[in-house]
């Protein structure tokens, strides 16, 4: 799969992880190498066109809540005791 579009210019990995290589090289690869539909900040902004400066790849909870979406739970999430 091709490189996301949004890479080059996604401020999570051009400033916030600077200081992190390891763990940017990691959720590099995953998300952005990847797996794009399944970042929060590339599904946030292809639905809005805007960007959460401190929103992280995996949180789809939040762009659920900023878009008023339900997210479905899969019964490996629930906690149980």
């Amino acid at each position: 799969m091709a490189d996301c579009e949004l890479l080059d210019n996604c401020i999570f990995f051009n400033e916030k992880m600077e200081h992190m290589p390891e763990a940017a090289d990691v959720l590099k690869e995953y998300y952005c190498h990847c797996f794009q539909k399944k970042c929060a900040r590339y599904v946030y902004k292809k639905v809005t066109n805007k960007i959460l400066p401190d929103l992280f790849p995996d949180d789809m909870e939040e762009v659920a809540k900023e878009l008023g979406w339900e997210l479905e739970k899969k019964k490996s999430d629930i906690k149980v005791g």
